[in-house]
Order: structure tokens, then C-alpha cells, then sequence
């Protein structure tokens, strides 16, 4: 998910519904507020010693406990403005930071906008780390242990 594909997709619901974000089942409080909208670009070496480098975004979220749900005309509004203030941050991807009440925030992956109960949804899913060498089947390790369906591998 990137800003400029979260945005077309919202731009198709009616900018007075309301906007909800949801993990695991519980809504954000009404009331959340966008505390910034963050581009960054990240020089990493991975545990296979392959160099890589791109920009991501990262919008943060202040859970806001109660009030009512910001609508998605505004989302749209402030998502628009900032993302035009960082250059190249419409195609990067985009997660989001977020902690009920505020506290042990994480990384979360964004899923499509759905209508559900007379607003807009959004389902926001946990972050899982990657071993890119792995992925990409250029690890130069074997396997270590088996947890689950995820081996766990020692490519350095």
C-alpha cells in the first residue's frame, strides 16, 4: 500500500462517512488523531550481505480514546497536503504506528478500505519481520529451527 493508492481508494468512498481503523478485531478510538506523516530513506545490508535502499512512509496515529471518528474527506485532506510536502512519498510504501491507549506502539500494514457499518474500514495488521535473503531464496544458511509455518535461518 502506498499514500497515492490508500488515496484513490478512499477517494471512491463518500467524504462525509466516517473513517474507522481497526487490529484484531477493536476499533481505534473515535477521536484518533494523525500525529505526522514521515518519509524516511533506509540504507540496510541484510544478513546475507546484499546492500539495498529505498524511501518508506510511515503515518502515525494517536489513538484517540473517544469522540467521534475523523471522516474521510478530511483523512483525505491532511494525507494530500502532507504527502505533497515530501517529495516522493506518494509511491513509497506506507505503514502505520500505532498503540491502543497510547502505549508499546508498533508497525502495522494497512489492508484496502471496505464499507462496513455504515463508514469506511480499514484493518490495520502487524508488521512481521522479514529475512529478505530467505524470501528471495539467496540465503546462504540452513535452516536452525522450525517455527511453524517459519524456518529460522543463520545467513550471516
Amino acid at each position: 500500500m502506498t499514500p497515492a493508492h490508500l488515496t484513490a481508494e478512499l477517494s471512491k468512498h463518500d467524504a462525509s462517512l466516517p473513517l474507522r481503523f481497526t487490529s484484531e478485531g477493536r476499533a481505534i478510538g473515535g477521536g484518533y488523531h494523525i500525529t505526522e506523516l514521515k518519509r524516511a530513506r533506509i540504507d540496510s545490508m541484510d544478513c546475507g550481505q546484499r546492500r539495498a535502499s529505498w524511501t518508506e512512509v510511515t503515518l502515525q496515529l494517536l489513538d484517540g480514546g473517544d469522540g467521534p471518528f475523523m471522516a474521510v474527506g478530511k483523512f483525505l485532506s491532511v494525507m494530500e497536503k502532507c504527502a505533497g510536502e515530501l517529495e516522493g512519498a506518494d509511491d513509497a510504501p506506507l505503514r502505520i504506528e500505532f498503540a491502543f491507549a497510547n502505549d508499546g506502539l508498533q508497525t502495522f500494514e494497512l489492508g484496502d478500505p471496505e464499507m462496513r457499518d455504515h463508514g469506511v474500514e480499514i484493518e490495520l495488521r502487524k508488521a512481521r519481520a522479514v529475512c529478505k535473503p530467505v524470501r528471495d531464496q539467496v540465503c546462504c544458511g540452513a535452516a536452525t529451527a522450525d517455527a511453524g509455518d517459519d524456518r529460522i535461518y543463520s545467513c550471516c
